[in-house]
């Protein structure tokens, strides 16, 4: 979904970083699905 996001990853190659960003993601769509 955030084209901009996974372009500035693959440019650092941490794909850790982006496996974090998703975690969090769901979590704060979970937290906001309240």
């Amino acid at each position: 979904m955030n084209h901009h996001l996974q372009s500035l990853v693959h440019r650092m190659g941490s794909p850790v970083l982006v496996l974090t960003k998703e975690s969090h993601a769901k979590a704060v769509k979970m937290t906001n699905r309240r």
